[in-house]
């Protein structure tokens, strides 16, 4: 789920937005953090929910050449992790 396709619009509140994104966190398996995550409240609150109730999550790692890299973190969770990347954008396994 992308919360910029929330189904809200740019003219409802940031209380609005937020309340929808964490009813919309709670029905996902998984929460993928993107690099500069830290920046943003929103974010912040999301990871704190994630974290709270043993999510796994995936943050981005920026890599040279536009090669992006996701690690994994979880608890609780009996899970196989496939390890991938992302270059220009497109999918890649490892």
């Amino acid at each position: 789920m992308n919360p910029l396709e929330n189904g809200l619009t740019e003219h409802d509140t940031w209380e609005a937005h937020i309340t929808k994104d964490i009813a919309d966190l709670l029905q996902c398996k998984a929460i993928y953090m993107l690099q500069g995550w830290q920046e943003s409240k929103g974010a912040r609150i999301e990871h704190y929910i994630a974290t709270e109730i043993g999510m796994p999550i995936m943050y981005e790692i920026e890599q040279p050449i536009n090669e992006k890299r996701v690690t994994h973190q979880g608890k609780g969770y009996n899970t196989t992790f496939c390890s991938f990347s992302f270059k220009n954008n497109n999918l890649v396994t490892n």
